[in-house]
């Protein structure tokens, strides 16, 4: 099942892309880093609260699993590592829209070249 994640035994892996505006209209998401220490992300459809693959995302720290972030500024550009990031909360079923609390604050830098329109990440 497609859900936007990939698994490696405890550990999951996002890449998500923050500008998704080229791609068809039911592969646009609403990506993007909220500030230094958040992301919403929204899910591929198959994604949903009541299904496993959501769940296995809610409930990642009660079953020990891991979510690592990989944030990409559009498609065929380098995705940068944010980190490990914490659910905050989740809505919707088929996307669902999820809020991350990351481990450990973005520095200044690096938050502003992935949003800025200098970015050397956004060439």
């Amino acid at each position: 099942m497609h859900t936007g994640m990939l698994w490696f035994a405890q550990q999951g892996v996002i890449i998500a892309k923050l500008d998704t505006s080229s791609a068809t209209a039911r592969h646009q998401y609403a990506n993007r880093l909220l500030n230094e220490g958040q992301f919403y992300w929204t899910s591929q459809n198959k994604m949903s609260i009541s299904n496993e693959p959501g769940r296995r995302l809610l409930e990642h720290q009660s079953r020990g699993l891991h979510i690592h972030l990989f944030v990409q500024p559009r498609s065929h550009r380098p995705a940068c590592y944010i980190g490990l990031v914490h659910v905050r909360d989740a809505e919707g079923d088929g996307p669902m829209r999820v809020t991350f609390d990351f481990e450990r604050p973005l520095p200044q830098d690096l938050f502003q070249e992935l949003t800025g329109e200098n970015s050397p990440f956004n060439d």
